[in-house]
């Protein structure tokens, strides 16, 4: 079971984060109980930030696997960018479609880490070419290895106890 209390409900209405906080703590509480995905439109109205310290102080202060299992899930699915609260938020402001922000999203991560690819190669291409020091590491592999403590020609087996 689950932790939550039942008394919280009322917006007081006002920019007090904490009577915030305590109702999103409530329907959190709720929803990762299990009591219905519709809660999920209520939990959109809050910040992403609010509602990712709540599931983290949630999640700390249990031992239901089931919530756990649960909160992760929303935890992810909001820090992916293909949670409700992003959608919804882009929405509000009607700015875009969903599907156009996140495409655009991962369009320019793409472009950034094709750029700083081109960049480690040139210069591990540079210093690759620069480093002659290289080639002296074959020739110390064709050496024997460091343990070998005898040579082969002037070791000779002896029987055991004999010095």
């Amino acid at each position: 079971g689950g932790g939550g209390g039942g008394g919280g409900g009322g917006g007081g209405g006002g920019g007090g984060g904490t009577g915030e906080e305590r109702e999103l703590r409530v329907l959190l509480g709720r929803y990762l109980a299990g009591e219905g995905e519709e809660l999920r439109g209520e939990i959109r109205r809050f910040e992403e930030g609010l509602v990712l310290t709540v599931l983290e102080s949630i999640s700390g202060s249990t031992r239901d696997s089931g919530v756990l299992r649960r909160a992760l899930a929303l935890e992810m699915e909001i820090l992916e960018g293909g949670g409700v609260v992003v959608v919804d938020r882009m929405e509000e402001d009607g700015k875009e479609t969903p599907g156009e922000g996140v495409s655009k999203d991962v369009e320019s991560v793409r472009a950034g880490l094709d750029q700083a690819w081109d960049e480690v190669n040139e210069e591990e291409g540079g210093d690759i070419m620069d480093d002659g020091e290289e080639e002296s590491e074959v020739d110390v592999a064709e050496e024997p290895p460091a343990w070998v403590l005898y040579e082969e020609a002037s070791w000779v087996p002896k029987p055991i106890g004999v010095v």
